[in-house]
Formats: C-alpha cells, structure tokens, sequence
C-alpha cells in the first residue's frame, strides 16, 4: 500500500474515503518498514507481525471514540484468541495510550515511536 500520510486530518480523510481494510494495511505498512513480516486478516487477527523470534497480533480499530469499556471488550475478545507466546497490541484512531491486562493499547500516531523504542 505505501501510502503516505502525515497528519491526522490527511489520516481522517484516506480513512473515510476506504474501509476499514485500509487502515489495517497502514498499520501493516508501519511494521513492514521496521523489518518485520506481516500477515494481515489472517486466523481472526487484522495484522500478525513476526520480526525474529518477536509475535505480535495486532488488533486494528478505526473508530474515533472508545469508551473504556468498548476497550476492555475489544480487550477480552483479543486476547481469547492469542496463542500463548507472542504480545497483543491494539491500534486505534485517538486513544491515550494504555494497557489492560496484558495488552497494550495505542493510537496509530504513535505506533511508529513504539516500534523504535522496543
């Protein structure tokens, strides 16, 4: 896909104007340029991302507003379908970084900072 996007106003726009397949093959995208091979809508997960011996089932959800419960939910059903060895992350639109029970939760602004740092 490769498709460029600085701001969230031009990630708004992309977004509204594609489905919810796009914003998981941007998020693809951003794994795929820090070295790690991806496998998107692939066993009920939107991204698997491998790099080494590192698995991460990546949960995309393009809604603009969650309340802590939609998050908790979004959560639950993500981690019922995790194997036990790998890390489960979940990408949103404008969520405050965060993490409930073992999964952490980030908005697609910050998932390239996240990638650098671990």
């Amino acid at each position: 896909m490769l498709h460029q996007i600085n701001t969230y106003q031009e990630l708004d726009i992309f977004l509204k104007k594609t489905g919810w397949q796009s914003f998981e093959e941007l998020v693809a995208d951003v794994f795929n340029k820090h070295g790690y091979t991806t496998t998107i809508r692939k066993k009920y997960f939107d991204v698997i991302a491998l790099k080494n011996d590192k698995k991460i089932y990546v949960e995309c959800k393009k809604h603009k507003k969650h309340n802590n419960s939609q998050l908790i939910s979004f959560v639950k059903h993500h981690e019922k379908k995790v194997e036990k060895k790998g890390e489960t992350l979940l990408i949103t639109l404008n969520s405050s970084p965060q993490i409930i029970k073992n999964t952490l939760i980030i908005p697609f602004h910050l998932l390239n900072e996240y990638l650098l740092n671990n």
